[in-house]
């Protein structure tokens, strides 16, 4: 079992990426613009030109600017969701039935195994990609919109993207700077990616 050159990784991630972001922008493009959503943004940008004229204060902004980015984000809930299927069919579905690969890897000629070398568990490509892919930030994320309060939510989504962005960077430099290669998302899944 050879372990898959780094080159290899970096390449089939940032072709999955690229696969990623533009099915999710063709999406969001195919996104209907709600009048409510409208309005929403009509208010957010009226309550902008008041923190520039300072009619309004600092923390009475950022409450309002809060509660207006919830009210966005139920607005795009649905959106939110099919994106959180689609990331979860890409990285865990499709590579348990195509013995480890996304079309990336496949790419490439590297796959996803556990550490025997066997087929990687439905469970372990879950585990693996609620931290590379921000499936966990996409769950939670989607909780909070309706579990938060609106004075706090703006708060909390920025800081669990901060956190995730921390993980993903914390992956890559574990693959990219340790000996073996193995990144926390491996270390916690108890995966390996291998060549073919």
């Amino acid at each position: 079992m050879k372990e898959a050159s780094k080159k290899k990784r970096i390449f089939a991630y940032l072709i999955d990426m690229f696969i990623l972001f533009v099915f999710l922008g063709v999406g969001a493009m195919l996104t209907n613009v709600s009048d409510n959503e409208k309005a929403l943004r009509l208010e957010l940008s009226e309550m902008n030109e008041k923190a520039v004229l300072r009619e309004t204060s600092v923390t009475n902004y950022f409450f309002h600017l809060s509660e207006i980015s919830q009210d966005i984000d139920r607005e795009h809930a649905a959106t939110g969701f099919i994106n959180l299927v689609f990331v979860f069919i890409y990285f865990v579905f499709i590579p348990f039935f195509l013995e480890g690969k996304t079309f990336g890897k496949a790419i490439m000629k590297i796959r996803v195994v556990d550490e025997e070398g066997n087929d990687a568990s439905i469970h372990s490509l879950f585990i693996r990609n609620t931290i590379l892919n921000g499936l966990l930030y996409l769950i939670v994320s989607l909780l909070c919109i309706y579990l938060i309060p609106g004075s706090i939510y703006l708060f909390v989504i920025s800081i669990l993207g901060l956190i995730q962005l921390i993980l993903v960077l914390f992956c890559i430099f574990m693959v990219l700077y340790r000996k073996d290669s193995v990144g926390l998302h491996e270390k916690l899944s108890h995966t390996r990616v291998i060549e073919i």
